[in-house]
């Protein structure tokens, strides 16, 4: 089973079927850079046991929502997250909060970077009990 990934430069406006695999469930690395055409991110808050996430250079995304964290009922997202990166997001906007009643995504996250994401404004995510780095820069 697959778990380290790097995808750099993908080349369409949705990442494949594949990417939201339940073959991936073993990924704990994983890296998405520089795909300039996508405009959203697959639901990586159902991969179980993810540690470190780092996106990069993904400038049409203008929004993340319930797609990034995924749909499924009842699943925690994100709950191994350790390292969470976002760099050169030019046109991100907005980052919108898990809704679920009762269920906190992020509950092991340590590290959070944003850099280079100059148009985000509004709220991060709320409870990060872990949190011991937060960098926010540009």
């Amino acid at each position: 089973m697959l778990e380290r990934l790097t995808i750099n430069g993908y080349g369409s406006t949705k990442f494949p079927n594949w990417v939201e695999n339940v073959s991936l469930s073993k990924m704990v690395f994983m890296r998405l850079e520089g795909s300039n055409y996508c405009t959203s991110l697959p639901p990586l808050g159902q991969l179980p046991l993810l540690k470190d996430l780092y996106i990069e250079g993904m400038s049409t995304i203008k929004r993340l929502g319930c797609e990034f964290y995924g749909q499924q009922c009842g699943a925690k997202p994100f709950p191994s997250l350790e390292r969470l990166s976002f760099e050169f997001m030019t046109e991100w906007e907005d980052w919108s909060a898990f809704e679920t009643e009762g269920i906190q995504p992020f509950s092991h996250l340590s590290e959070l970077s944003i850099i280079n994401c100059p148009k985000l404004v509004g709220r991060l995510p709320n409870d990060l009990p872990c949190l011991n780095s937060l960098k926010i820069d540009g």
